[in-house]
C-alpha cells in the first residue's frame, strides 16, 4: 500500500513538472503578449518562445520579418482598433481579435500566424490536462479503496 502511494505521488509531482516547466510559463507569457490590450503586446522578447515553437514546426519564419511586421502591427492596431477594445476591462479575446484582424491577413502574414498558433496552444494541451485529470482521479480512487 505505502508502495503505490508513493509510486502516485511521484507521478503527481512528475507532472507537476512538466506542466509547470520554465519553458511551459514562457509560453504562457508569449500567448499573453498576444492581446491587444496587453502593455507588452508583441514585445518580440516575449513573443520568442512561441515563435521558437512555431518555427520549429513550420521553418520558414523568418525572424527579421516577424520583428518588421511586429512594430507596424502594432502602430496598426492602436490607430485602426477601437479603444474600447484596448481597455482591460473591455478587451476582445484572443479569437476576437483574430476575426479583426482577417483583413490584415495578407499585409502581415507572419504575425497573422503567430495570433493562429496562439489560438492552438489551448487545445493542443488539452489532452495532457484529460490525463492529469485522470491521475488525479486514480489516485483519489485508490486512496479512498485503501482507506
Amino acid at each position: 500500500m505505502k508502495a503505490s502511494y508513493f509510486e502516485i505521488i511521484d507521478t503527481i509531482q512528475s507532472e507537476f513538472s512538466c506542466r509547470f516547466s520554465e519553458f511551459d510559463m514562457s509560453l504562457i507569457e508569449s500567448l499573453r503578449v498576444l492581446s491587444p490590450a496587453s502593455n507588452c503586446f508583441l514585445e518580440k522578447e516575449k513573443l520568442q518562445p512561441l515563435y521558437s515553437l512555431v518555427n520549429s514546426a513550420t521553418k520558414n519564419i523568418s525572424e527579421d520579418l516577424l520583428n518588421a511586421e511586429t512594430t507596424t502591427v502594432k502602430s496598426v492596431v492602436s490607430s485602426k482598433l477601437p479603444d474600447v477594445f484596448l481597455n482591460e476591462n473591455t478587451r476582445m479575446n484572443l479569437d476576437q481579435f483574430l476575426k479583426w484582424f482577417w483583413k490584415y491577413k495578407a499585409a502581415f502574414a507572419t504575425v497573422y500566424l503567430m495570433l493562429s498558433a496562439g489560438l492552438t496552444v489551448g487545445v493542443s494541451t488539452a489532452t495532457c490536462e484529460a490525463s492529469f485529470s485522470s491521475v488525479v482521479r486514480m489516485a483519489y480512487s485508490h486512496l479512498i479503496a485503501g482507506a
